[in-house]
């Protein structure tokens, strides 16, 4: 009987790494400006909220860095999550938080103007 419980433990074990694996390989052939135009996709603009009233993609959502840590609740129902700033560095340190927190598909697009070029090209 503990041999049976050790079998299915591991097969399930390995039955989730490769559906796990099957999402990274989908998203992995997809360049962030397909993935962003996905419904199960959220675009998140770690900048502040003077720098985004400036401008930012379409659809975005405005989670500053210093608090992104404690509204992880809003991105819970999201399959696929893309942080972008004004270069790259913000959005680098926004992809670690999440993932960190558990979130499994997190992209770091890098600057919101250059992947807002590629999605509206």
């Amino acid at each position: 009987m503990k041999l049976r419980t050790i079998i299915t433990s591991a097969l399930f074990f390995l039955l989730m790494t490769a559906c796990n694996a099957q999402t990274k390989t989908e998203n992995s052939q997809q360049t962030p400006e397909q993935i962003a135009l996905n419904d199960s996709t959220v675009i998140v603009d770690v900048r502040t909220p003077e720098e985004y009233a400036s401008g930012h993609i379409e659809k975005s959502i405005n989670i500053p860095l210093d608090v992104i840590a404690s509204k992880t609740d809003q991105l819970a129902g999201y399959k696929t999550i893309i942080t972008v700033c004004r270069s790259g560095g913000r959005s680098a340190r926004a992809k670690t938080i999440l993932d960190n927190a558990g979130f499994k598909n997190v992209i770091n697009g890098g600057g919101w103007e250059q992947l807002n070029s590629k999605i509206n090209k």
